[in-house]
């Protein structure tokens, strides 16, 4: 009698597990499909296309957003190398006015000599400019600054004195801190731009009659 009691004691605590687990083995096998799948990656998040990935990180490289008297544009030249300058006067009989930084963009507009502008330099020998309703970007050699503006800008430096400020400067074959070393100069040497580099970073200076080469810009203080 005691071991009938036994077994139907047991049979009521383990009949109910059981069931249970009967019953909720689908849904537990369903999961485990479902589990599966995505770490198989066939559902769930999906690997980002990566020549998709390789144009966003392009995009974020190469275009900047920038803003000039309250006018938003974007650059695909890279950020400004000079301060927004009031006062700029052009140069020559007309310059044109590109819709890009490219002078096989489209010409939006022209300006006379001796006009006003609002300018800002950028690198290649680009500026993004400002003029009543004129707006757009022109070669930077075209606009003359202020002799006050403070700033100095890309291209108007051509031709102009620049002196040494620190107590050795490398002068080297090419605009690169990697080129041949052609030779140095030292603090308080004057030397002539000749040109700046594409990136807006190095002067090409004329050191004299027989020596040419090029320098990194903030190693310069310009007359």
């Amino acid at each position: 009698m005691k071991h009938i009691e036994k077994i139907i004691i047991v049979l009521i605590i383990i009949a109910p597990i059981v069931w249970g687990y009967i019953s909720l083995k689908p849904y537990m096998e369903e999961d485990d499909i479902v589990e599966d799948i995505v770490s198989e990656g066939l559902i769930g998040e999906q690997e980002p296309n990566s020549e998709v990935v390789q144009t966003e990180i392009e995009n974020d490289i190469n275009e900047y957003q920038g803003e000039m008297q309250g006018e938003k544009y974007i650059s695909t030249i890279g950020n400004p190398v000079g301060k927004i300058v009031m006062g700029g006067e052009i140069n020559i009989s007309v310059a044109n006015v590109y819709l890009e930084a490219d002078e096989n963009s489209e010409v939006v507009d022209t300006i006379t000599k001796h006009s006003i502008v609002t300018a800002q330099a950028y690198p290649g020998g680009w500026s993004r400019i400002k003029s009543d309703n004129i707006s757009g970007w022109m070669k930077t050699d075209h606009i003359t600054l202020p002799p006050d503006s403070g700033d100095v800008n890309i291209g108007s430096v051509i031709g102009r004195i620049g002196t040494v400020n620190v107590d050795s400067l490398n002068v080297r074959a090419s605009a690169s801190a990697n080129a041949k070393k052609i030779t140095s100069i030292i603090d308080g040497t004057d030397v002539t731009i000749l040109a700046i580099s594409g990136d807006g970073e190095w002067y090409q200076v004329k050191i004299n009659s027989k020596t040419e080469g090029w320098v990194a810009k903030k190693y310069l203080t310009i007359k």
